[in-house]
């Protein structure tokens, strides 16, 4: 009666364990397959999370026929490890980052635009002075530059998590679809219409040809005269440390790293951390 008692409780330990493990694998997947990351990539994630999941759930359960005890401790383990380590190793390999969303918004999601008039916007920005922190559509930015009519404003963290072009390494800023996001969807989406008419299209120089942009990314030169004001709070443990500049030379994209404000450099066609800059009017 007592093996029969041992062996019933076994027999329940050893299922909770498996429904437990099989749980881990399909959230896993589920979280892949909603990623951004190319479908090799995906592959690659869920091979890796399928086969974590069934070696660790197999010494889970060998584990609980020796005490159902162990055997709950070695799942909390791989959990922890899974959610700890497997993100930061894959986006150590390629360069993507698995669980971040095409064109995420990191802590905006859920935020309305302004509805308010383009004349009380304006009251608002009066006074603005580069360094202040300002509340300007969707996002809070930093006051880059002030000139007699007008303000250079950036986001105050990076917003945003994208290739520069995933079709054509080469494109110049002109063509890539960051470009082409960022002055389309995105600005549609970040500003209610009192703000939209205060960005104006500006002619931005870059060495392939100037370009007129409502939103864009700092050149490299401009990043080394706003400096100052480069730093961000550091992002979140797996995502992007460093945030683009629209400066390209072949595969390579400028970027400034978000922890010290140094410039550095990235892979155009990997996802990267965008901080969106506009000029608006504030007389």
């Amino acid at each position: 009666m007592v093996l029969s008692i041992k062996s019933y409780r076994g027999c329940i330990t050893e299922a909770i364990l498996t429904v437990a493990v099989m749980a881990v694998i399909v959230v896993g997947i589920f979280m892949t397959v909603k990623s951004d990351a190319s479908p090799s990539h995906k592959a690659m994630l869920m091979l890796i999370i399928f086969v974590v999941g069934v070696l660790g759930g197999s010494i889970a359960v060998a584990l609980a026929q020796i005490s159902p005890v162990w055997g709950f401790v070695a799942v909390a383990l791989a959990i922890a490890f899974a959610s700890a380590i497997l993100p930061g190793l894959y986006e150590g390999a390629t360069g993507k980052n698995p669980f971040a969303s095409k064109g995420f918004e990191r802590s905006n999601r859920g935020v309305k635009v302004s509805k308010e008039a383009e004349e009380t916007v304006l009251k608002k920005l009066g006074g603005i002075k580069a360094g202040d922190k300002v509340t300007f559509g969707r996002y809070d930015r930093v006051v880059m530059d002030t000139k007699e009519n007008e303000a250079l404003l950036m986001t105050d963290k990076i917003v945003l998590y994208r290739k520069y072009d995933g079709k054509n390494r080469k494109a110049v800023w002109e063509n890539r679809e960051l470009r082409q996001y960022l002055n389309g969807k995105f600005f549609d989406s970040s500003f209610g219409e009192g703000e939209k008419a205060l960005i104006p299209e500006k002619s931005h120089a870059n060495p392939d040809g100037d370009t007129a942009d409502r939103v864009f990314l700092l050149s490299r030169k401009e990043a080394e005269k706003y400096k100052a004001y480069m730093q961000c709070p550091i992002p979140g443990e797996y995502d992007a440390r460093k945030f683009r500049l629209r400066d390209r030379t072949d595969s390579l994209g400028s970027c400034v790293d978000c922890t010290n404000g140094r410039m550095d450099s990235n892979l155009i066609y990997t996802e990267g951390g965008v901080r969106p800059a506009i000029w608006i009017k504030i007389k």
